[in-house]
């Protein structure tokens, strides 16, 4: 068994990186947001997400969010996303166009920005270098940006490997700046400060994870010759794509889990699905129905140990528990992703604390396998796609 003194300097890194999105001068961003949304009452504009690859994953997992809390309220809009369907004509004049990218040079994005501009739909730049192409052009047209620069010391530290640490800053930017918008357009929520200050708190319940745990976790995972399948409904969908992504970067033989009549499963594959409350019913239908019969091992990542996933799984240490704070554990365990669908009385929209948490964990598990695996951030970087 190997250890995990790359895990815990990863987790030590992000920690940092935490830190940071608490400075984070959002009033110019929040404001953009809050007065197109009032601009456009009772309209349901579109708000674009222009990333791509972990990037987008962050913006439309952050509007996915904000669009949760205003549904069926008159500040209800439409989340898109480039990274899920790339047809810049999409982008109309009436819509307000996140151009994010941690580089400021993605070709796809400029390309997007470009058309953006062209058909003058209003514009916010999210950055992670003011020396690119995309922060000089916003900059020249006066468009606001939200500058999120790196911290880090080491360019090229496997810790935290092609531009992690932007795509965690702005996943933690929309996690705080959520409920500030939502109290700018009068509805009640916590501000940014505070919204920061509980997934502070949430984040230092990682420390609880042993370092034996997650290197014996580690090598059950990747000590085999079959294909590795993740899945994960709504918010936990999007923590398992970006964590599907990073596995290709490893070279390994990674997708999601999306297309349901695909006959994936076998002897030597593993399905790793990530659900909070361990119940979600698509997921463990899938475990239990699909992968286990096939004789496939299962892997859930998941914070709650009482839960359907964790009754499936054949060794209790195939299971990756994430903690959170404790207030948090019984409103996770009873809560369901069909209430998004039905809503139930008095339902609110889940504030996504594991989610964040899982995120952190499979980007430090991320960094200690290509540790193991001798894996450098130049290899990843030509396996990026």
């Amino acid at each position: 068994m190997k250890e995990a003194s790359v895990f815990r300097e990863s987790l030590d890194l992000y920690n940092n990186f935490l830190d940071s999105v608490r400075k984070v001068k959002y009033d110019e961003i929040t404001n953009c947001l809050v007065d197109f949304l009032e601009d456009n009452e009772n309209k349901k504009p579109k708000i674009i997400s222009l990333g791509r690859g972990r990037t987008g994953l962050s913006g439309i997992s952050g509007l996915q969010e904000l669009y949760n809390h205003l549904e069926e309220t008159p500040y209800e809009f439409v989340p898109y996303s480039m990274e899920k369907d790339p047809i810049n004509r999409h982008i109309r004049r009436d819509d307000l166009v996140l151009v994010e990218s941690g580089s400021g040079n993605t070709k796809e994005t400029i390309d997007d920005f470009k058309k953006a501009l062209e058909v003058e739909a209003n514009c916010i730049a999210i950055v992670g270098k003011e020396n690119s192409t995309i922060y000089e052009c916003a900059e020249e047209q006066g468009i606001p940006i939200l500058l999120l620069k790196s911290e880090r010391k080491k360019e090229n530290d496997i810790s935290s490997p092609m531009g992690s640490e932007f795509e965690f800053k702005y996943w933690m930017f929309h996690r705080c700046s959520t409920p500030e918008i939502l109290n700018k357009l009068g509805l009640s929520s916590d501000s940014y400060e505070k919204r920061f200050d509980i997934y502070r708190r949430n984040a230092e319940c990682l420390h609880e994870i042993k370092d034996e745990n997650i290197s014996e976790w580690i090598d059950r995972l990747t000590n085999r010759y079959g294909i590795f399948v993740f899945d994960g409904v709504d918010q936990s969908g999007h923590v398992a794509e970006q964590f599907e992504m990073r596995f290709r970067h490893l070279g390994y033989e990674p997708f999601m889990y999306k297309d349901s009549n695909r006959k994936v499963f076998k002897k030597g594959c593993c399905y790793i699905p990530i659900t909070g409350s361990g119940n979600t019913e698509d997921v463990v239908k899938r475990a239990r129905d699909d992968a286990i019969k096939k004789g496939a091992d299962v892997m859930p990542i998941t914070a709650n140990l009482d839960s359907e996933i964790a009754k499936i799984v054949r060794d209790e240490k195939d299971l990756l528990y994430i903690p959170i704070l404790s207030e948090f554990q019984e409103s996770l365990k009873n809560y369901s992703s069909d209430d998004r669908i039905s809503p139930p009385n008095g339902y609110k929209p889940r504030i996504p604390f594991f989610e964040t948490n899982a995120y952190i964990v499979t980007n430090c598990i991320v960094a200690q396998i290509a540790h193991n695996d001798g894996k450098l951030t130049k290899f990843m970087e030509h396996m990026h796609v």
